[in-house]
């Protein structure tokens, strides 16, 4: 039916009654709104080219905290190392991602 015309694709957003609307929804709403704007505005680096690993390097590093290609900070190699690092590089993460 829709290669013949009969269906449409989704409008947009739905529009609710003003009776409707939760206050504290629509600033939360408004404030994404406005994020995702100025997310669009900022540049995120460029990946890497592929690099092949082979099997024997890849065991090797498996056991390391090494620096991540995109934002160059330590990434945990495990559950135990991610714990290790905390709150602390989880905040960094997200900082250097522009998230926070």
């Amino acid at each position: 039916r829709y290669g013949k015309g009969e269906v449409k694709l989704a409008p947009g957003p739905l529009e609710v009654a003003a009776e409707h609307k939760d206050p504290d929804f629509e600033k939360l709403r408004a404030a994404v709104a406005e994020k995702r704007e100025e997310f669009a505005k900022t540049k995120v680096p460029e990946m890497k080219p592929y690099v092949h690993v082979t099997k024997k390097d890849l065991l090797e590093k498996a056991t390391k905290n090494m620096n991540g290609s995109t934002y160059n900070i330590a990434i945990p190699a495990n559950h135990t190392e991610f714990l290790k690092l905390g709150s602390a590089w989880l905040t960094d993460a997200f900082r250097a991602s522009g998230v926070l």
